[in-house]
């Protein structure tokens, strides 16, 4: 029962965590591709450049960056901006 109690506890922090790891950051851009690792997609995040709509760079080594796989196994890089 502890375990399970330690478990669920620490599930929640995560979650928690997660919530607010983007609090200070207003606008998400989703990358266009997807990656087949996420090793691959972190690599971009680390060292890519990308083009917003409007032309103006975006620079994910300036901002927060993530990588989140989606139901079809391939991860998807979203950066979070000002």
């Amino acid at each position: 029962m502890k375990k399970l109690v330690t478990t669920a506890l620490i599930t929640l922090g995560v979650v928690a965590a997660m919530g607010t790891a983007h609090a200070s950051k207003d606008t998400e851009w989703q990358v266009d591709g997807s990656y087949a690792t996420e090793a691959a997609c972190d690599a971009d995040g680390e060292g890519g450049t990308f083009t917003r709509p409007d032309g103006s760079k975006l620079d994910p080594s300036d901002d927060e960056y993530e990588c989140n796989q989606h139901n079809d196994g391939l991860w998807y890089l979203s950066i979070w901006t000002d």
